[in-house]
């Protein structure tokens, strides 16, 4: 894992220079361990890259999961925009982590075969009502 972290950490530099904005952390596997193997296994080693990445002066995208069971802990990893799937609670998830971090996500990605008036209903229920809640425009 420490090999891991070295070299994605370096690759993450290359990316920033040149030209990426910001970098994402993908795990599409972590969703299927406990609390305590995540932290135990995992978690060092995500916030050991993300502090890498955030070295670099680019905001990081946080673990991107499928499971809402672990999101208190994704979040200690220290990203700054955590991913959420469409099966978690979006207002649970941010009552989660304290309101401390950006979220991203949420829309069921099945809703893109939806026809237009539909999607755009998903998608306002899903962002725009709350932008709107949090006085975004």
């Amino acid at each position: 894992m420490g090999k891991l972290v070295a070299v994605l950490g370096d690759f993450a530099g290359v990316q920033i220079g040149a030209g990426a904005s910001a970098i994402q952390v993908f795990d599409s596997w972590v969703g299927a361990l406990s609390p305590e193997d995540y932290v135990r296994y995992v978690q060092p080693y995500s916030r050991a890259l993300i502090e890498r990445i955030r070295a670099t002066g680019a905001p990081s995208y946080s673990l991107w999961y499928w499971r809402g069971r672990i999101f208190r802990e994704l979040h200690a990893a220290g990203g700054d925009v955590i991913g959420v799937d469409w099966r978690i609670n979006i207002d649970q998830a941010w009552m989660d982590i304290g309101y401390r971090s950006a979220i991203q996500g949420n829309l069921d990605p099945a809703a893109l075969f939806a026809p237009l008036p539909e999607l755009r209903t998903k998608v306002w229920t899903c962002c725009g009502a709350r932008a709107l809640d949090l006085g975004i425009s």
